[in-house]
């Protein structure tokens, strides 16, 4: 499931009107990650297009080119997903100070995945592999009771980043995460 289909539910908004010169799906090139915006266009227009492989042979060719691009993705584009997730990322100690085209990096290449209310998304014993975000909804982390009762720790909602550190070390989870169910 790709970043879009968080949004898939919302109502399209109007973000911004492009002009002649303006260009659109450079940071889906640069970060080889899915669009997160729908570009429409109300009249008639003629529009060149490059391909991902034309781009990674011009970068090849000049490297210069690459990070002109970045830099400049970087200042002008303000999509809300890139940014939520700097800003939930930002309170890991390790990335606290962390450069911002390095936080851009890990946010156009987090994958999202949409989950229905009481799914699992991890158990005790299980292998820490991934950092998480919570994009949307509540995450519930659980402790098991030595009589096998479960006890809820912790709700969780958005912005909350879950395995900032255990991912790192593939250390095994003590708890349990689920999909909550808001009462």
């Amino acid at each position: 499931m790709d970043s879009n289909d968080i949004n898939a539910k919302k109502k399209p908004t109007k973000v911004r009107q492009l002009q002649s010169g303006d260009f659109f799906g450079e940071v889906a090139l640069l970060y080889n990650c899915h669009r997160t915006a729908t570009v429409r266009s109300n009249n008639y227009g003629l529009y060149g297009k490059i391909t991902k492989e034309d781009t990674t042979k011009l970068f090849k060719m000049h490297p210069i080119l690459q990070d002109r691009m970045e830099s400049l993705a970087m200042v002008r584009y303000d999509d809300s997903l890139r940014l939520f997730l700097m800003q939930a990322l930002r309170r890991v100690d390790y990335f606290e100070d962390a450069p911002d085209d390095m936080m851009t990096d890990i946010a156009f290449n987090m994958k999202s995945e949409s989950l229905e209310k009481g799914s699992t998304i991890f158990n005790i014993e299980d292998i820490s592999t991934v950092l998480i975000v919570v994009f949307t909804g509540l995450v519930e982390i659980i402790s098991l009771m030595d009589n096998g009762t479960e006890f809820p720790i912790e709700r969780l909602g958005r912005g909350s980043v879950i395995n900032p550190h255990s991912f790192l070390i593939e250390d095994k989870l003590d708890a349990i995460a689920r999909c909550g169910v808001t009462s």
